[in-house]
């Protein structure tokens, strides 16, 4: 409920200056401790952003307000506006976001409506999936610049930004509570009320005992103190148990605001539930089965890694010894072979090694997401007649293309890996030979890539498995084969912004379809 101050300051509104004011909700909002994005819905343009933002993404300021969020999330790249838009307006949803380094996260994005005299803008506020991107925020810079003055140059003053600031704290849809320099209640959303159950005018001038629990209350004063050594935001979990006597979990994170003269002028803190986590709700349980899936996923390692790199080993020093034993006495023909021999076993644990470190990559987040504008027609070419070498006579391989563009803009190195893991594996498994085909077309927003294959299929029983890492099909028989390359495939899709599906049966052969975003450059 907005009150006569507030509408005042609403009518004296003229235009958008985020983070760039000296009052007192603008300093907090500017320290809030996660990155929040304010975007331009009319052309995605970035207009403002907090210093967790530049933290967590790697951009100062003046260099993030020169992007737009098609910069930040790759996979929005080729979707129109309003479909933008309407993701916009689901209030909650994942994403992947491209950070300075080129690096990925698996990120949570929950968005708010900011109306500035008429004028709507999405305020974004992110949360990080991994680990790594809780360390990227934990260096979130404080007040100190790196000279160790304080960074107080970007605010000015300017009223109207109070009530943008209200507006904020209500569109997240975390609990917020703001302390003043005294520690006691200064202000909260909606979602905060909700948590305690109690209203704002009840929790005025109260302090952290008034308000939690004894147990729970020391739990986040040693938070404070955490905060107010480091003089940065800091993270710790605790439990809190509803009227209802249902327990939940909550992370939360506390960030210490100081003035000009090192006095601490705000704590703003911020509760995210983490109990609806189904690691939390049956830790041990899901625990165990990853234990579970880890031992396997080692003992399928272990197994076909030490099998796959015996015969190429085997054939290199079998071939090596009759080299030495009666190299000299063979003719030019037999000692050409023997030298082939060697050096197909070499080139094949090379690509076993490079699978293996592909694999790695997309594991733990390297692998950097990289568009470039190609000549789409002219590379599947190239692609397709290194797929031939890999063939027999009996193996057709045929390009239905039905673009109607030459130029593309995608990472040509993960399509690579896509593609030429699902051509080497329609050859593979297509032992008789026949008609492969590399289908490509466009669809709404995306480009599709389709191979079919009329080879030996895949079960049901397999089909579910089918893009865990070492896994391989139980008809694979003495196919040659380490059960990485759909794992690579689904990895690089996925790094892509697109999707993979597939169909088939046994011995009717299979239909693998990879659609990633179309992209432009803005």
């Amino acid at each position: 409920m907005k009150n006569l101050a507030e509408d005042t300051l609403i009518k004296k509104s003229s235009r958008l200056k985020l983070f760039t004011g000296n009052n007192k909700y603008f300093q907090i909002f500017g320290m809030y401790p996660h990155p929040v994005l304010i975007i331009n819905p009319a052309d995605l343009s970035i207009k403002e952003v907090n210093k967790a933002a530049s933290a967590f993404y790697g951009f100062d300021r003046n260099l993030f307000l020169k992007k737009n969020l098609y910069d930040i999330d790759p996979s929005l790249m080729g979707k129109s506006k309003s479909y933008i838009s309407k993701l916009l307006k689901q209030k909650n949803f994942k994403s992947l976001h491209t950070i300075k380094d080129k690096s990925t996260h698996k990120v949570n994005i929950s968005t708010g409506i900011l109306n500035e005299k008429g004028r709507i803008y999405f305020s974004l506020f992110v949360t990080s999936d991994s680990n790594i991107g809780n360390e990227l925020l934990k260096k979130s810079p404080g007040q100190q610049t790196e000279k160790g003055n304080k960074d107080s140059s970007i605010y000015k003053d300017d009223d109207s930004l109070i009530t943008l600031s209200f507006a904020l704290i209500e569109s997240i849809r975390y609990p917020v509570l703001i302390r003043d320099g005294n520690k006691v209640f200064f202000n909260c959303n909606t979602e905060f009320e909700r948590l305690l159950g109690y209203s704002k005018k009840f929790m005025v001038n109260k302090n952290i005992q008034e308000l939690f629990d004894g147990e729970i209350a020391a739990q986040i004063e040693k938070l404070d103190k955490q905060s107010f050594v480091q003089k940065r935001l800091s993270f710790n979990e605790i439990s809190l148990t509803k009227d209802d006597g249902v327990e939940k979990k909550y992370l939360v994170t506390s960030n210490p605001i100081y003035r000009d003269n090192n006095k601490l002028s705000f704590i703003i803190s911020v509760f995210t539930d983490i109990s609806g986590s189904a690691i939390l709700q049956n830790c041990e349980k899901v625990f165990s089965e990853r234990e579970k899936q880890l031992n396997d996923l080692k003992l399928r390692f272990l197994s076909t890694t030490s099998h796959e790199f015996r015969t190429p080993l085997t054939t290199i020093l079998t071939s090596s010894e009759l080299l030495l034993m009666i190299g000299r006495t063979l003719n030019e023909e037999r000692y050409v072979e023997y030298i082939y021999q060697i050096q197909n076993a070499v080139n094949y644990m090379t690509s076993l090694l490079d699978d293996i470190l592909t694999v790695n990559k997309t594991e733990v987040g390297k692998w950097k997401f990289s568009p470039s504008k190609i000549d789409l027609f002219d590379f599947l070419h190239k692609l397709v007649e290194e797929a031939k070498n890999n063939g027999t006579p009996n193996h057709n391989i045929i390009i239905d293309y039905k673009l109607k563009e030459n130029n593309a803009i995608v990472d040509n190195k993960l399509l690579q890996h896509i593609l030429s893991n699902l051509l080497s594996n329609a050859i593979k498994y297509s032992p008789n030979g026949g008609n492969i085909i590399l289908k490509v077309k466009a669809s709404k927003s995306d480009f599709d890539f389709t191979i079919v294959d009329n080879g030996i299929g895949i079960s049901k029983k397999d089909q579910k498995n089918l893009f865990e890492t070492f896994y391989r099909g139980h008809n694979t028989g003495k196919i040659e084969g380490t059960g990485m390359g759909l794992s690579i495939v689904k990895r690089c899709v996925e790094s892509h912004g697109g999707k993979i599906s597939f169909k088939s049966e046994l011995n009717k052969g299979s239909t693998f379809t990879v659609s990633i975003p179309m992209m432009t450059i803005i």
